[in-house]
C-alpha cells in the first residue's frame, strides 16, 4: 500500500468494509473473538456509504483512484451481496477488491464478479484465504473438507481473467509448505502470495505456541525466493519484504506506518469507523457512519488518528499493538534494513512510500 508521505494521504485511497462478521467457516486462528454472532450494517446505509466513497475518491483521486474493500467475516455470505456489486456496476467509479475463504454454495457469484469486472474495466480484486498446499495441511487451521472447493473458487476467477491474491497465514504445521504452496499458486495462476504471520488473537489465542519464529520464516520463505524463477519471485514479493522487516527489526512493522492518512478508512459492523483493521482501538475510534457523514470522518483522520500515534522516538512507544506486535512510532531509523533489503531485492517498491505491514493486502 503506497502512501504519500510528505501528504499523509494514500496514493489510491482504501475502505474497507466489514457489514458483519458472520462466517461459514471456523477456523482456529481466527482474530475474531465470536464471528457466530454479529450485527449486519443496514443494506441502505451500506449502499450509500458507497456512493459517498465514491464521490469523495472521484473528486479527490478520480475515477477509479481509490478501493472499496469487502471483507467480513465471510462477505460471501452477505445478506445483500448482489446489491453490493449491482452499485459498484452502476457506479463504474470504484476498483473492488474482497476477501474471501473461497467456500460459497452460489454459482452465480463468479459470473457476477465477472460482470463487474468487465464493466470497472478489469478493476476487481479477490484475496482467497488458504493455508496450505493440500488438503491436509490446510485442515489444520481451516478444519476438514474447504480446501478443493476453495481451489475451485480460485480456478473458476482466474477462467474468468479475475485478479487473485492468495493469503497463507504461516505458522508452525504448515511452514515446510512454503515451497509447495508457492507451486499451487503457479499452477492456479494467482498474481501474489501474501504469507501472513500468525498473531494469537480472538480464537487463536491459545494457539500461541503455533507461531514460528520471524527468523525461520523468513529462512523459508526468502529460500523459495532464492531459488525460485522470475514467476516464484513476482509472487513472493509482496510478502518477502514484510518478512524481512520483521525478522530484522523485531518489533517493526513498517517504515512509515499509513495509520491515520487521509483515504484509510476501516468500519466494522456497528459502524464505528477506524483508520486502519490493526489499530482498531476505542481512543482511536475516527467516527461512526450510523451518526457521522462519511466525508467528515474522512477529513478528521489527521487529527483524530494520525496525530495520537505519531509519537516521538522513545517515548510511549508501547501505547497500541499492530496485528498483535508493539507499535514502534514513526522514525525514520531503519535505514540500513532499507538498504540491505533494497540490495537484495531490487523490485521491492520505495521504502519511505510503502508501508511494510499487513496493509499491503488487508
Amino acid at each position: 500500500m503506497r502512501g504519500l508521505y510528505s501528504e499523509k494521504s494514500l496514493q489510491t485511497y482504501h475502505l474497507i468494509l466489514a457489514p458483519s462478521y458472520r462466517c461459514n467457516l471456523r477456523c482456529t486462528h481466527c482474530y475474531l473473538p465470536d464471528h457466530a454472532v454479529s450485527p449486519e450494517l443496514p443494506k441502505q446505509r451500506v449502499l450509500s456509504l458507497i456512493s459517498e466513497w465514491s464521490r469523495i475518491v472521484v473528486s479527490e483521486r478520480g475515477a477509479f483512484g481509490g478501493i472499496f474493500h469487502l471483507k467480513g467475516g465471510e462477505p460471501l455470505i452477505l445478506s445483500y451481496l448482489d446489491d453490493v456489486l449491482d452499485h459498484l456496476t452502476n457506479l463504474k467509479t470504484l476498483r473492488f477488491m474482497m476477501t474471501t475463504n473461497g467456500v460459497t454454495n452460489n454459482p452465480e457469484i463468479i459470473e457476477k464478479l465477472s460482470w463487474l469486472n468487465a464493466l470497472l474495466n478489469g478493476n476487481v480484486q479477490v484475496i482467497v484465504s488458504i493455508d496450505g498446499s493440500n488438503e491436509h495441511t490446510n485442515a489444520k487451521l481451516r478444519g476438514p473438507g474447504f480446501f478443493d472447493e476453495a481451489v475451485s473458487f480460485v480456478r473458476s476467477l482466474r477462467n474468468e481473467g479475475i485478479t487473485v491474491f492468495l493469503n497463507n497465514v504461516i505458522h508452525k504445521g504448515n511452514i515446510q509448505d512454503v515451497e509447495s504452496f508457492a507451486n499451487l499458486a503457479i499452477n492456479l495462476d494467482v498474481q501474489q502470495i501474501n504469507f501472513l504471520s500468525f498473531v494469537p488473537k480472538g480464537y487463536g489465542e491459545k494457539l500461541e505456541l503455533l507461531t514460528p519464529d520471524p527468523s525461520h520464516v523468513y529462512e523459508m520463505v526468502n529460500g523459495v525466493w532464492d531459488d525460485g524463477n522470475e514467476q516464484v519471485k513476482k509472487l513472493l514479493a509482496g510478502s518477502l519484504s514484510d518478512i524481512f522487516y520483521r525478522e530484522k527489526c523485531g518489533l517493526c512493522t513498517s517504515v512509515e506506518c499509513v495509520g491515520g492518512y487521509r483515504g484509510l478508512l476501516y468500519i466494522v459492523p456497528d459502524g464505528t469507523t477506524y483508520s486502519c483493521p490493526n489499530l482498531n482501538y476505542p481512543d482511536l475510534e475516527a467516527g461512526n457512519i450510523l451518526r457521522s457523514p462519511l466525508v467528515d470522518i474522512h477529513e478528521a483522520l489527521h487529527d483524530r488518528v494520525y496525530k495520537k500515534i505519531s509519537v516521538p522516538q522513545g517515548k510511549n512507544t508501547n501505547r497500541y499493538q499492530c496485528k498483535g506486535i508493539k507499535y514502534i512510532p514513526r522514525v525514520k531509523n531503519y535505514a540500513d534494513s532499507i538498504e540491505i533489503l533494497q540490495k537484495r531485492k531490487d523490485n521491492i517498491n520505495d521504502a519511505m512510500d510503502y508501508s511494510y505491514c499487513f496493509s499491503r493486502n488487508f
